[in-house]
């Protein structure tokens, strides 16, 4: 296997961590996918740096120490949420890399009926780190426009 394609795989395992990393609430391990002074753009808004990225997190119910599913008593454990993450277009420069990805977030109803709560796409970039491997350095999610947004429409600001 040729380095690119290694370091592709490992963008990818990385994108498919956060999706899990959402659905656990793990404020701790999602957090350590951001470089120290990574910009995150989610629900039009803009959160810099890991106390910036924690902060908005936090507000969100996610915490450090979120047990993980192989830990003891946790098997049974029904996640808050499904993200799922399709079409990863990952373009590696050296240390340095772009990456394109789709996402779905499903939550059930009271009625314990599946519904999609959110879709868009992801727009990244990462850089390698000596010890971390890859990070985000910009983590940009933008929804799925409405059929009745004008072409070109922005994600709007949070109100």
């Amino acid at each position: 296997m040729d380095a690119v394609t290694e370091d592709e795989l490992f963008i990818r395992r990385m994108l498919e961590q956060y999706m899990r990393f959402n659905d656990d609430r793990a404020l701790d391990r999602l957090v350590a996918l951001f470089a120290p002074d990574a910009i995150y753009r989610v629900g039009g808004g803009e959160h810099v740096g890991h106390d910036g990225i924690r902060e908005f997190l936090g507000r969100g119910g996610f915490r450090d120490g979120q047990p993980r599913w192989t830990d003891d008593d946790q098997l049974m454990v029904m996640p808050r949420s499904m993200h799922l993450m399709t079409n990863p277009i990952i373009e590696v420069d050296g240390d340095v890399a772009t990456a394109e990805s789709e996402f779905v977030v499903l939550v059930r109803d009271a009625q314990g009926h599946p519904k999609i709560a959110l879709m868009g796409r992801y727009r990244d970039r990462l850089r390698r780190d000596a010890h971390a491997g890859w990070l985000f350095t910009e983590r940009t999610g933008v929804s799925i426009a409405k059929t009745t947004d004008p072409p070109g429409h922005r994600e709007p600001a949070p109100s």
